[in-house]
């Protein structure tokens, strides 16, 4: 009779543990992580660049490795669905294969997101915050305690390899470089009032590319050589400046507001001076896109007339849609769904279709099939 009681015990303290074991393996692979998730951690980086003061070089920098991390955690889970990019980015390569035991796919991949943007910005208290309130969400959606400290080991190593990466990019090496010294000769760049800031990242060429050899494949029209006398090529391109100046109204003051490259904009008043912070153009990329193509709607002419301006053409347009493509894939491919997929297809087409021709073809995928059906 004691062994039967014993043998019951040990069958059932079996069940118990192995009904534990799938649970939490069940947890660790259940999507509780979604784009808005991933958008929300972006636009907080964004606020993190901005109130720092990085101009949009840096701020580009600061955007790019914290998003370049949280896609390689996340493609390892997803290697069927999301291209390997370690041996496309330079310098980088293969990666240690990192255990995944009781590892969840999103949150990993965000707590990567944190710990190197951690390391690209100042105000680091900032991306602790945001990791501690990501712990917290997991554990209010479900996850347990097992599950979240295995997502925050994962994303430590990873983290890791991947700060070490980035710190060789010769960032740091050019912050002790001699600064531009202005001179005062006619037709040399010169600091102007009321602030005299110094000339804008001078050794930024030499911080390594990230995918192409080197930026010295594109190349700048040259400018024409400085000449005030009237009727020179010089003179006719500050004119044309001159004269836009002249027709300036609130919509044109509010445009060059906000791509202003400035991100640390002074008011001076009398003695008084204020700093206003605003985001740098990189990052309103990071946004217009996807907000057109999910909260607008892309029949109106109109709207893609006002993104066709804002493009300007179909290489900054293909890039934008790769862009934003990788974002939210990169999510997660379990988030991202054939609806998603059309309105940005709808949009790059249409859009595509204004710039080289000016005006929309008629609304076809996702948008025709809907209209269609709600004619019926």
């Amino acid at each position: 009779m004691h062994k039967k009681k014993v043998k019951r015990f040990v069958l059932y303290l079996f069940a118990c543990v192995f009904f534990c074991a799938c649970q939490t393996s069940q947890e660790s692979n259940t999507v509780v992580f979604g784009t808005s998730d991933l958008n929300k951690l972006n636009r907080r980086l964004l606020e993190i660049a901005m109130e720092d003061g990085f101009p949009p070089p840096i701020a580009s920098r600061v955007y790019v490795y914290p998003h370049v991390a949280q896609y390689v955690a996340l493609q390892s889970f997803y290697p069927d669905s999301l291209s390997d990019l370690t041996s496309k980015l330079n310098g980088l390569g293969s990666l240690p294969v990192l255990s995944k035991t009781n590892v969840n796919a999103e949150l990993a991949s965000l707590m990567t997101f944190c710990k190197v943007a951690k390391k690209v910005v100042f105000s680091e208290h900032y991306m602790d915050q945001y990791l501690d309130s990501l712990k917290m969400e997991g554990e209010k959606r479900g996850l347990s305690t097992n599950v979240i400290n295995a997502s925050g080991l994962f994303a430590d190593s990873l983290s890791t390899q991947i700060i070490g990466w980035l710190s060789k990019d010769q960032y740091v090496e050019t912050r002790t470089m001699e600064r531009y010294t202005s001179v005062k000769e006619p037709g040399k760049w010169k600091e102007t009032p009321p602030d005299y800031q110094q000339a804008l990242e001078p050794h930024w060429p030499k911080i390594r590319t990230l995918l192409i050899d080197s930026a010295s494949i594109y190349k700048s029209a040259e400018l024409p050589t400085y000449d005030t006398k009237k009727g020179s090529e010089f003179y006719k391109m500050a004119y044309r400046v001159y004269e836009q100046s002249q027709k300036s109204d609130t919509s044109t003051v509010n445009t060059a507001w906000f791509w202003d490259d400035n991100p640390n904009t002074s008011d001076h008043r009398g003695h008084a001076v204020a700093v206003i912070h605003k985001i740098s153009p990189p990052g309103h990329w990071l946004n217009i896109i996807s907000q057109i193509a999910q909260k607008e709607d892309l029949t109106d002419p109109d709207v893609i007339a006002n993104f066709s301006r804002l493009v300007g053409d179909s290489h900054h347009l293909a890039a934008l849609y790769l862009l934003t493509h990788a974002d939210i894939r990169g999510t997660s491919p379990k988030v991202w769904n054939q609806w998603k997929g059309k309105l940005l297809a709808d949009l790059y087409y249409q859009t595509l279709h204004h710039l080289s021709q000016g005006e929309p073809p008629a609304p076809h995928g996702i948008i025709a099939e809907r209209q269609s059906e709600a004619m019926r």
